[in-house]
């Protein structure tokens, strides 16, 4: 069993969900809808220790599900109050996978990329074949519901620093370019070239029937996808840490760039002017929107605008750049 995180109108919404085998795929099913806030279900005898209210093990098992109680501490312990999780030390942390053989080879490649960097930071993968097996066992016997819940809540956890550099090394982007710093510097790539590998990569993935076995697709983009779209254009590289990294950068990105598109070197009202055609919203709103309600509106066109509903990949592109312009300078 696993909590699930879903949005709706932008807010949050919690549910218990378990993952079950049939005809030899992984499914996954409501339990129990947890509302907005997990929290309500945990109780503070005393304020020093904590439990899970009975009515969640006694509404599961109305359900016909054999409960662990130390499974439901698992679950609610994210949120749990911080000041009793440091009084437990730790003693209620997360399972990271049990203890059965794992052949890592039935373990999808894009979900051994995503653990690999999220349990290492490493952007060299090039050591993931002969990684043992046991490091995988997390990702057995998991609807793909249920994994794409867990990936979300590992990446929350990602510095910031980190997110665009994330995406670059699980989409495997380095391996499109021949140049020899693509692995460790991906800031000094054409930038514009990376994007659209991003796209296309992503189409690819959202076509992935052995990706998405035992979960409906999807002829848009999924919504579980359209989180790496985001998470690339809304947040930058790290910054080089070495001055000569700099320079190499700066030399690079100029041997490489190439005018295109529209959003780049225009002005505020140029921009403005751009997203009030393409987004159907006049001028004088867009400046009163904040980041939620830009993204909100965005992610409404990239679905509209996706290659996979007849887009091209340069008006997709395009649109993600005026997004990024838009997203600048707002609280």
């Amino acid at each position: 069993m696993y909590i699930a995180r879903t949005s709706i109108k932008g807010k949050p919404f919690y549910s218990i969900r378990t993952s079950f085998p049939e005809n030899g795929l992984y499914l996954s099913r409501e339990l129990m809808d947890l509302g907005t806030d997990p929290r309500m279900f945990i109780r503070y005898p005393q304020g020093r220790s904590f439990y899970v209210d009975s009515v969640v093990e006694d509404t599961l098992r109305a359900m016909g599900e054999a409960v662990d109680y130390n499974e439901l501490e698992r679950m609610f312990w994210p949120f749990v109050n911080e000041e009793v999780r440091r009084r437990y030390q730790g003693s209620c942390s997360r399972k990271t996978g049990g203890t059965e053989t794992v052949d890592a080879s039935t373990i999808h490649l894009f979900d051994r990329r995503r653990l690999s960097y999220l349990r290492t930071g490493s952007m060299n993968q090039r050591q993931l074949a002969k990684a043992p097996d046991k490091l995988f066992r997390g990702l057995s016997e998991k609807s793909r519901d249920e994994l794409e819940q867990q990936f979300m809540a590992d990446e929350r956890r990602l510095p910031a620093r980190e997110i665009k550099a994330y995406v670059f090394v699980i989409f495997d982007l380095q391996r499109h370019f021949n140049t020899l710093f693509a692995r460790e510097m991906p800031q000094a790539l054409d930038q514009d070239k990376v994007a659209d590998h991003l796209v296309t990569e992503l189409c690819d993935l959202n076509r992935d029937r052995r990706f998405w076995a035992g979960m409906a697709m999807e002829k848009d983009l999924h919504a579980y996808l359209v989180r790496y779209l985001i998470m690339f254009f809304d947040t930058e590289y790290q910054k080089p840490r070495f001055l000569e990294d700099l320079e190499f950068a700066r030399m690079n990105s100029r041997r490489y760039h190439r005018q295109t598109g529209q959003s780049f070197g225009m002005s505020r009202d140029q921009v403005y002017a751009e997203a009030e055609t393409v987004f159907g919203v006049a001028s004088q709103t867009l400046k009163k929107m904040d980041k939620r309600e830009i993204r909100r509106m965005y992610r409404r066109k990239a679905r509209e605008l996706h290659p996979d509903q007849g887009g091209s990949h340069e008006r997709f592109i395009d649109l993600a750049r005026l997004y990024e312009e838009l997203m600048k300078n707002r609280a």
